[in-house]
């Protein structure tokens, strides 16, 4: 059964529930005590989608202002997604998710990775309210360019495995698509080298046809010289 790693790194405000989505997701477990992500955190998760197995590599980015410098090319790099957090009770976490993805912006082309939007703790919000503000948030969302958002509460589990199974199998046929694009460029690339050596031969077997003199037409005619003059 084939295997693969993803790596996904979470990035966000303070107090926004990162860790908490982080553990909730891998062990299943809430832990109402709130503890300061000092630098970053790392866990992991093994899952199964469409019989391949994926080591699921969550990577927890502290969201001090002093942390924003570790945020670089050491963290992003063969990242395959990234989360950014808000608080759904502190609209500034909303609006500050907009200079976290500038961050992202900043680094390399290199690092092509769907950016993905997280609205935690729903669970502090009435469900009319989350109702009214569906729209707004699916526009914010859409005009700031996040390739998914998602309204979840990692206290009381809501939305976390939904989004978690979408994001997977969205990774999964990027990997997949990846893939065939690889595979493709190497049956490419063969095919040419193969194209490119049957021409060489035929030009190598031209120019031995000619230089050794194996031409059957110039043989006759100096078969034909020597005949009359010999006689």
């Amino acid at each position: 059964m084939k295997s693969h790693d993803i790596k996904i790194i979470i990035i966000g405000d303070v107090s926004t529930g990162k860790t908490s989505f982080m553990k909730r997701w891998i062990t299943g477990k809430f832990d109402d005590e709130y503890k300061i992500t000092i630098k970053y955190e790392y866990n992991y998760k093994v899952i199964n989608v469409n019989n391949i197995i994926y080591r699921v590599q969550i990577w927890d980015i502290g969201g001090q202002d002093r942390t924003h410098s570790c945020l670089s090319k050491i963290f992003v790099k063969g990242c395959h997604a990234v989360f950014i957090f808000s608080d759904i009770t502190v609209n500034k976490t909303l609006q500050n998710t907009i200079i976290w993805k500038n961050l992202l912006n900043d680094l390399p082309n290199e690092f092509n990775y769907p950016v993905i939007l997280f609205q935690n703790k729903i669970d502090l919000v009435k469900e009319n309210e989350l109702n009214e503000t569906q729209f707004q948030f699916k526009k914010f969302a859409e005009d700031n360019n996040f390739d998914l958002f998602y309204r979840i509460s990692a206290k009381d589990n809501k939305g976390i495995d939904n989004a978690m199974n979408e994001i997977i199998t969205h990774i999964n046929n990027k990997i997949l698509k990846l893939n065939e694009t690889i595979n493709k460029k190497i049956v490419d690339k063969n095919s040419e080298s193969i194209h490119l050596k049957n021409q060489s031969f035929e030009i190598d077997k031209n120019n031995i046809i000619s230089n050794g003199n194996q031409n059957p037409d110039k043989n006759n005619n100096d078969n034909e010289y020597k005949k009359n003059k010999c006689c």
